[in-house]
């Protein structure tokens, strides 16, 4: 019998950082491995993000506002669900995981949650009016829907331990450690080196740290920068990625 896996995210653009990178990264792996990977998003997607994907892509929605909400969903899940091993559900407070859910004891297909650091309790502190809506959710469905997993998937001990006391009352659910992957490193350097050095030529011949990363306020590159401006001798700072925040950016360079 040949597996199969449906992946579940809110969309395979790829400014909405590592979860949309890792789902790309791991059809890749599947594909090479014989495994069928199938992917399912609430909202229509750009032909150029799909490009190279060794995966079949529903579409659905668009979803409704950040939930996503989609009156359609339950019943595309189901059609797309039915011929897979499994599914596998990427990120947490949005209506494709409570879909899941359900779809998953009408078929019996089993799911695993994959939160993707939303489990961090930075969020908490961080904003404390969103920490609340979502603790609403967690006792309303969330935390019902990861106990409901096969397993709930971490990358690191640490990222597990501290997402087990952020919200009340706690969820019993199954973990386990999935660490992060990378790509081999291409073997011709050169014109990669050539063409980072024709955006900062400033650069060539200096000592420099590059950050790379989705820019935002939980990655602590505030912090990185003022790390960086009392190192002797100084060290050039590059940080490279996306962001979705033009303050914080502003602020990060005022620094």
């Amino acid at each position: 019998m040949t597996r199969s896996i449906l992946h579940l995210i809110r969309t395979l653009d790829p400014e909405r950082g590592g979860p949309v990178e890792f789902v790309r990264r791991m059809a890749v792996v599947h594909a090479q491995a014989g495994v069928h990977v199938k992917i399912l998003t609430l909202d229509r997607n750009d032909p150029d993000w799909l490009r190279d994907l060794p995966a079949s892509v529903v579409e659905c929605g668009p979803g409704r506002g950040l939930y996503g909400f989609d009156p359609l969903l339950s019943a595309k899940m189901t059609a797309a669900a039915r011929s897979n091993t499994a599914m596998v559900v990427h990120g947490l407070w949005q209506f494709h995981g409570l879909c899941a859910s359900n779809v998953s004891r009408k078929l019996g297909v089993p799911y695993f949650v994959f939160p993707h650091g939303m489990l961090d309790p930075w969020f908490r502190k961080s904003d404390r009016r969103k920490h609340l809506k979502k603790q609403a959710y967690w006792m309303l469905a969330e935390r019902r829907i990861l106990r409901g997993a096969r397993e709930v998937l971490f990358t690191s001990d640490h990222e597990a331990r501290s997402a087990a006391a952020t919200f009340w009352p706690a969820a019993d659910y199954r973990s386990r450690i999935v660490p992060l992957g990378v790509s081999c490193a291409p073997t011709d350097v050169e014109p990669l080196r050539a063409k980072f050095f024709k955006v900062f030529p400033h650069l060539r011949g200096h000592r420099f740290l590059l950050f790379l990363g989705r820019l935002h306020p939980k990655k602590g590159c505030d912090l990185l920068v003022r790390a960086m401006a009392d190192l002797r001798p100084p060290l050039d700072l590059v940080l490279a990625g996306p962001s979705s925040d033009p303050a914080h950016d502003e602020r990060l360079r005022r620094s």
